[in-house]
């Protein structure tokens, strides 16, 4: 919980309106429990709808998310989700093309996905796949909540491989996919960072397309520091499974230690297209702390091994590396990761948990009222945006986490 309460929101060099310079830290809770949900889940459409699972396709993306108290939790519907009596519902979606190298069986034997709470598999006709998931009613079991991280977790390892032989397509990229699946069912609003980031309570966190990294250094004269170094490194994609990381400006005007950062880490991880970052710890209680560190690899496998040795053992099993991956340890306070979030018609950076309340929050008291009364939020939703709807008061604004491209508008 101490690490999460070190991401703090920032603004760099973004010309927004009504926004003060001193905004508030970013805290927020997770619930990642392995403890298991439902045991045994079929996929298939007939036993599916024998089950109680309602079926649904997602409708026009004009559509608005809903944010909807249900039971003891808040949850955050996507545009076109019909009610569901249910505990589970399906979706029929399009995720890439089915590979030509498999004969319809090896398809479903082979790049077919049996989890305990999503489960992803081919439609009988072969042309889309039918992706399960918690209904709204599914999602108040408490063991549904409490196992959503590690169950969403070892649900993305395993669409990552069936990525890598072939499933979707050569040119399906695996960010995309995760976004259509994520835009496809309802999640816990306190969630958010898990569903669309992989963000647990470790730190951990997949880079995804849109993402920046911030590295940035001091600038001391007489051992005084008069200025910093920046650089920016943007996450974009790369089909059919992964990132990469390029440099936001030129080569030419890096400077200083951050310069020198950046194009290290563009040499050291231009072959990995499995990136994650490790954020950067500090318990002031206890003076532990632990520096950001940069993860690639070739595959989610490794990837997935080389955070576990990190996590069990400590940072020192960064520097001992692999051939299958590449880790960096960042110095202190160098690198911050940052999402774009649109103020106003204005970009802005901030860090990754940032919500719609502490966004209001710094608007100045002449303004304050007239921006609760008319704030909207639009949402990346299959290629457009889509309007979330919500209460315009700040205990539901609180429960709005921005997510790397939503816009914000207020009069």
């Amino acid at each position: 919980m101490e690490m999460l309460r070190q991401l703090t929101l920032k603004g760099h060099n973004c010309r927004v309106p009504d926004l003060v310079s001193d905004s508030p830290p970013f805290e927020h809770r997770f619930r990642i429990d392995a403890r298991r949900f439902f045991v045994g889940i079929s996929l298939f459409v007939g036993i599916a709808l024998l089950s109680g699972c309602h079926r649904t396709r997602s409708s026009s993306p004009t559509d608005q998310y809903l944010l909807k108290d249900n039971s003891s939790l808040t949850l955050l519907l996507p545009p076109g989700l019909e009610p569901s009596a249910g505990k589970t519902q399906i979706s029929e979606l399009s995720l890439g093309a089915f590979s030509n190298d498999f004969s319809s069986e090896e398809i479903v034997a082979h790049c077919s996905i049996h989890g305990v709470l999503f489960e992803l598999a081919p439609s009988p006709d072969q042309r889309r796949w039918i992706f399960q998931f918690p209904s709204a009613e599914g999602w108040s079991v408490p063991s549904a909540y409490e196992s959503a991280g590690s169950e969403w977790t070892s649900f993305l390892q395993q669409l990552a491989e069936r990525s890598l032989i072939g499933c979707f397509g050569k040119d399906a990229a695996l960010s995309a996919m995760q976004e259509r699946l994520v835009a496809a069912m309802p999640i816990p609003a306190d969630e958010a960072l898990i569903f669309y980031y992989s963000l647990g309570s470790y730190g951990l966190v997949d880079l995804h397309p849109g993402m920046e990294i911030e590295i940035e250094s001091a600038i001391t004269v007489a051992g005084k520091i008069t200025g910093s170094d920046k650089a920016l490194l943007t996450v974009q994609d790369r089909s059919p499974a992964g990132v990469s990381l390029v440099l936001r400006g030129s080569r030419k005007d890096l400077r200083g230690d951050a310069g020198a950062i950046a194009s290290n880490v563009l040499e050291k991880f231009a072959e990995y297209p499995s990136l994650r970052l490790i954020l950067a710890q500090e318990t002031p209680e206890t003076d532990q702390k632990r520096h950001a560190m940069l993860l690639g690899a070739r595959t989610r496998d490794a990837s997935d091994q080389l955070a576990g040795k990190i996590m069990r053992d400590g940072e020192h099993e960064c520097v001992q590396g692999s051939p299958e991956t590449a880790c960096l340890i960042f110095p202190d306070g160098t690198a911050s990761l940052l999402s774009t979030v649109t103020v106003n018609g204005h970009a802005a950076l901030y860090a990754p948990g940032i919500t719609l309340s502490q966004i209001i929050g710094t608007i100045r008291p002449a303004r304050y009222e007239r921006a609760m009364q008319t704030v909207t939020i639009q949402r990346p939703y299959l290629g457009t945006y889509a309007a979330i709807r919500f209460d315009r008061n700040r205990s539901e604004m609180r429960k709005l986490i921005l997510i790397n491209g939503d816009r914000i508008t207020w009069k």
